[in-house]
């Protein structure tokens, strides 16, 4: 572009490390270009009323003396007798501060159907091969690590059992609809069933899914072929975002959630995302991860935070400083994180009875002889009271007190410590043994004989309008039910946790959303960092356009006798010219 010897840009880059709300990236204040013919016709002329699209964001990169210095987007804000235009150094997604369902996340195609046929005086599509191909994609997503969307059984607490009289052959789910999202019985010989499979004699066979989406897969699908180092597809891979909505979805019938049109059957997948902007799914999942994105040439580059603290990267730049620096000490912050929610108390009067696992509990209340009590699970880390089920001549229902996850700390009015604030605003599924239902006409129907159950997450009841916030589980696998408190290796379920055991009190790895053991370790080195004195130094650095080409905010500065990141960067350019740069230093 034809620049003026006037021109001046300011650009400032930022280092996501000391950042948790946002996603920081190297900008400019608005500044002016010249309204060159041949400026007007790079941009697409936005000088004239009727150019269309020409105020479009635009690819653009910054070069001095041939080396480039940043890339990302230029945007123009208005035009008059200049081109006033704004750049950011990246190209971040489409509509990056727009809620997640409004965004692109692709459709799933569930194949075609024929013409409607009658069906006792109305027309009804016959939509069974599309159900068999739901079905079949989510039971083989069960077993493939990749997969990018799993639905697990997620029970529903204020349901409450309707007596069906007789055979419902138009509908046999009633009860397993109203108790459970995502109803899954593998085949066996107790009860038929294909994996979700609710059979209708309505000309087809209908699933009622609410899937979570891999974490992982939605980064991938924001940031695009640029993600790099994705830890979610690696250490935090089992971690989901759940879904609890869908605009089609009632549990009070048997209506599928697909699309019909020209004969096609589809599921936008943007419409199971809850009403939160992308931009804040990203800062809260990085949270979780304690990692920081940085954006670099192009690339969305994902760090956990004690690597880049532990990076052997350094650039010596005491022969760069000119005038006298201003040296201060930064105090150690205390480093608050957990979950914004779930901080439940028990009272301190209430007997609780220690045992080691969900499978004791059940089977130690299912005992002739027992007598109701309040349990603390120590390998789930969950407290449960034993009560009476009023659906059933069974005592056997468990109410969640408390699920301990690691909740924020309240804050202490005689610490005048300043928080960094590192808690996450997401909501855990809590997981619950729950009575498995199944279809209405089934022997097993019979809730007072039934002592099935699935530990699964539990909420209250299905949300009536698209949730504004965000609820996550982990992706355990494969479970098995119990019945009486024994497990049943015929009965497998897939099993979303907030932690990395299952019922039986088998630890099955070491990821957890509980803060405790790998998962707090992966906050350490970053609590212990921003938990002390940092010294902070300001200066004004002569850099050259080579300085600028290498600059990498993950690396080193070693200043005196001690490195230190760079906090804050500030530099403006001219077309003849760079002037010196103001740089904020912390210590590392």
């Amino acid at each position: 572009m034809e620049l003026s010897s006037d021109t001046s840009i300011s650009l400032t880059m930022e280092q996501p490390l000391t950042s948790t709300d946002k996603i920081p990236a190297a900008y400019t204040l608005s500044f002016d270009l010249p309204r060159s013919p041949r400026n007007c016709q790079l941009l697409g002329h936005p000088e004239r009323i009727t150019s269309l699209g020409s105020f479009a964001k635009r690819s653009v990169r910054i070069r001095l003396a041939g080396l480039e210095v940043a890339a990302g987007e230029l945007s123009i804000e208005e035009v008059q007798e200049a081109i006033t235009v704004q750049f950011v150094g990246a190209r971040f997604p489409d509509n990056i501060r727009k809620p997640l369902y409004q965004l692109d996340f692709g459709k799933l195609e569930l194949g075609s159907i024929d013409r409607p046929i009658s069906n006792n005086g109305r027309y009804v599509y016959d939509t069974s091969a599309a159900g068999l191909a739901y079905n079949d994609l989510l039971k083989a997503n069960l077993t493939d690590s990749a997969a990018d969307m799993i639905a697990a059984p997620i029970s529903i607490a204020d349901a409450e059992y309707v007596q069906v009289e007789g055979a419902t052959p138009e509908d046999p789910y009633v009860n397993q609809r109203r108790f459970f999202i995502n109803a899954f019985w593998a085949n066996n010989d107790i009860v038929p069933g294909r994996g979700y499979l609710m059979y209708s004699s309505r000309a087809g066979r209908i699933s009622k899914i609410l899937p979570a989406f891999r974490v992982g897969w939605m980064f991938e699908h924001l940031f695009g072929s640029g993600c790099r180092n994705n830890v979610f597809w690696e250490e935090w891979q089992q971690l989901v975002l759940v879904s609890l909505w869908h605009p089609k979805y009632q549990i009070k019938d048997n209506t599928p959630v697909w699309d019909l049109s020209n004969g096609q059957v589809s599921i936008r997948l943007a419409d199971f995302m809850p009403n939160v902007p992308a931009n804040e799914f990203v800062a809260e999942m990085l949270k979780i991860a304690c990692a920081s994105l940085y954006v670099r040439n192009g690339e969305y580059i994902i760090e956990r935070n004690g690597d880049i603290l532990g990076r052997s990267v350094y650039r010596d730049w005491n022969d760069k400083i000119i005038g006298t620096p201003t040296i201060s000490i930064e105090a150690a912050q205390r480093y608050n994180f957990g979950y914004s929610s779930g901080n439940d108390e028990i009272p301190a009067e209430r007997v609780i009875t220690e045992i080691g696992s969900i499978q004791e509990m059940i089977a130690e209340s299912e005992r002739a002889d027992s007598v109701l009590k309040t349990y603390h699970v120590t390998s789930t880390g969950q407290t449960f009271e034993n009560v009476f089920d009023d659906t059933t001549v069974n005592r056997c229902r468990y109410m969640l007190l408390k699920q301990d996850l690691g909740a924020k700390q309240e804050e202490d009015e005689t610490d005048e410590t300043e928080e960094f604030d590192m808690v996450t605003n997401v909501s855990v599924l809590k997981t619950v043994p729950t009575r498995y239902i199944g279809r209405d006409n089934d022997p097993m129907a019979n809730i007072d004989m039934n002592k099935i159950f699935y530990y699964v997450p539990q909420i209250s009841e299905v949300p009536e309008k698209r949730p504004d916030n965000l609820t996550v589980a982990l992706w355990k696998g494969m479970s098995q039910a119990l019945v009486s408190g024994v497990p049943n290796m015929s009965m497998p379920y897939p099993y979303f946790s907030h932690c990395n055991y299952d019922a039986e009190g088998n630890k099955l790895d070491d990821v957890t959303l509980c803060l405790t053991g790998e998962t707090l370790a992966r906050h350490a080195a970053y609590k212990a960092w921003i938990e002390k004195d940092k010294m902070v130094v300001k200066a004004e650095v002569l850099l050259t356009p080579l300085d600028l080409h290498r600059l990498d905010l993950r690396d080193k500065f070693y200043l005196q006798g001690k490195y230190f990141f760079i906090r804050r960067l500030e530099i403006t350019m001219t077309p003849e010219r760079l002037e010196a740069a103001e740089v904020e230093f912390i210590e590392t």
